[in-house]
């Protein structure tokens, strides 16, 4: 964190020598400058953070009651697939959760704090 504060400041002293010293070309192409490096940092983090996002795409899906139960195969940077599973009304997501291996209970919370258990192989809902 110093460095970045060091850098800062090298930078602001160097602008208010060449404004004292009245070197206009040699501002603007140092202002060019940091503003190529500033833009071309902001757009290396975007694309960085866009590739090691996570990737998913539906696996199973389930339609009980009115609610909408989805689970997604999804992969992130590293490591192995996750299976995350998220519940819908009227095609807004509730809430997500994961279910247990070999079970066929999952669980939410809606958005009155009440906690809403579906049992997916049955296809019921159990309050």
């Amino acid at each position: 964190m110093i460095i970045y504060y060091i850098a800062i400041g090298l930078v602001l002293v160097t602008i208010i020598i060449l404004i004292i010293y009245k070197k206009w070309r040699t501002l603007l192409s140092f202002l060019g400058i940091i503003l190529v490096i500033v833009f071309g940092s902001i757009l290396i983090i975007y694309h960085f953070a866009s590739a090691i996002k996570d990737k998913c795409e539906i696996h199973r899906e389930w339609k009980i009651d009115n609610y909408y139960i989805v689970e997604k195969q999804c992969i992130g940077f590293s490591g192995p697939n996750f299976f995350p599973v998220y519940l819908y009304k009227d095609g807004k997501e509730i809430d997500k959760s994961f279910i247990m291996d070999s079970s066929c209970i999952v669980q939410f919370v809606n958005n009155k704090k009440d906690t809403l258990e579906f049992d997916i192989c049955e296809k019921i809902l159990k309050k």
